[in-house]
């Protein structure tokens, strides 16, 4: 059964123990992906960081026609293309 749903409606109101789920579910996915645009250990860890503050603050937006995962793996792409401009 997919939790999924009702975990996104949890962290939307503000749920912290939601947020500290979806965080612990998908960071290692997120920090893979950050590691591998960056290479560098460090720098991957900061854009996790940053990737989730920008997701708990657009989860509202997020409209469920892909995987929760997808559009993570999207906002990790924006973070840390951002951050190898600057």
């Amino acid at each position: 059964m997919n939790r999924e749903p009702e975990l996104i409606a949890r962290v939307v109101a503000g749920d912290r123990l939601a947020a500290r789920e979806m965080y612990d579910t998908h960071s290692p996915r997120v920090y893979r992906l950050a590691y591998r645009m960056t290479g560098e250990d460090q720098l991957a860890r900061e854009l996790v960081q940053e990737t989730f503050v920008r997701a708990f603050a657009q989860i509202d937006r997020f409209r469920g026609e892909s995987a929760l995962s997808t559009w993570l793996h999207r906002v990790t792409i924006s973070v840390v293309s951002k951050a190898m401009r600057t």
